[in-house]
């Protein structure tokens, strides 16, 4: 069988999973990361009998100013709405996703969708409504869930018949909320590698200049922010803290999703695929192709 994905001449996958690997590269925006911890995940799931276990990040929509405001705030948070052509076609791709690899593996996508409302110490200095995440954070979960309502309307009886859940939303101020009942305080975790990210000698340096660089060169990421002396600052707090959080979510999401699946996950839980982007370009299962030839047609 040939196969597009390299891996260590030692290491040996099963055609069901080399077939899928490909299938995710051949779709994706970009190249995936990881290929053989994925690949591992997936032979254990398919070997353990238990579901494939995915951790995805969803933000609320964000719009940037023409000009910053006099306090230089350059962004406004905005609801996902039903009218988000994105969004659209993420819970598309999402049910599509599932699907095909249940058909491919064998085994059930676990998908663990998270709703970043978590927003960094001295948001309010860029966003112009930061007050108001609460209420932008409800009305975009009850978006996502209508989304995916209609999907199972109008394939009905797939997901029953496939034995594939429909995501249940976590929100992430909530969910981090439970850490502590598995030993970990999110907070001083995200303050630790903050402080680390400041050392030039750190990995975790590395990992922030890596994603400022990536975040000052994609033209749709706040392009007024840059124009001043607190725009400037402002940006590099916030992918800082944003780092911080993709780190930290590392560590706690896996523990936290075994801790709240326990049905799910009786004896063990292969480790988490991470879905997830940096850049507003990407975007969460941004495609190269439309995913939908899983469905029948669901109709908005």
């Amino acid at each position: 069988m040939s196969s597009n994905i390299e891996t260590k001449p030692e290491i040996k996958f099963t055609p069901e999973v080399l077939s899928w690997l490909n299938f995710i590269e051949e779709i994706s925006l970009f190249s995936p990361h990881n290929i053989e911890a994925i690949a591992k995940s997936a032979e254990e799931a398919k070997r353990e009998g238990v579901p494939l276990p995915f951790i995805i990040n969803l933000c609320p929509a964000i719009e940037n100013l023409k000009q910053p405001t006099e306090r230089g705030q350059t962004r406004k948070l905005l609801p996902l709405s039903k009218d988000n052509p994105r969004l659209i076609k993420f819970v598309q791709e999402l049910a599509s996703f599932m699907v095909t690899t249940k058909d491919m593996l064998g085994v059930t996508p676990e998908i663990f969708l998270i709703f970043s409302d978590v927003l960094e110490p001295g948001s309010e200095k860029m966003f112009v409504n930061s007050d108001e995440i609460e209420a932008i954070t409800n009305q975009s979960l009850k978006t996502i869930r209508k989304l995916f309502f209609q999907i199972d309307r109008a394939n009905p009886g797939l997901f029953q018949e496939k034995k594939i859940r429909i995501p249940k939303i976590h929100q992430q101020s909530r969910v981090l909320e439970l850490a502590g009942k598995i030993g970990i305080n999110p907070h001083n975790l995200i303050a630790k590698v903050e402080f680390e990210e400041l050392d030039p000698n750190s990995p975790a340096h590395e990992a922030f200049e890596r994603h400022l660089k990536l975040t000052r060169n994609d033209p749709s990421f706040v392009p007024t922010g840059w124009q001043s002396h607190t725009g400037r600052i402002a940006i590099h707090n916030r992918v800082r803290f944003m780092v911080a959080q993709c780190w930290t979510d590392g560590v706690i999401l896996p523990k936290l999703m075994r801790h709240l699946l326990q049905k799910r996950f009786p004896e063990k839980m292969p480790s988490p695929i991470f879905v997830i982007s940096t850049t507003r370009e990407a975007g969460a299962i941004l495609q190269k192709k439309d995913l939908t030839f899983a469905l029948n047609n669901p109709k908005f």
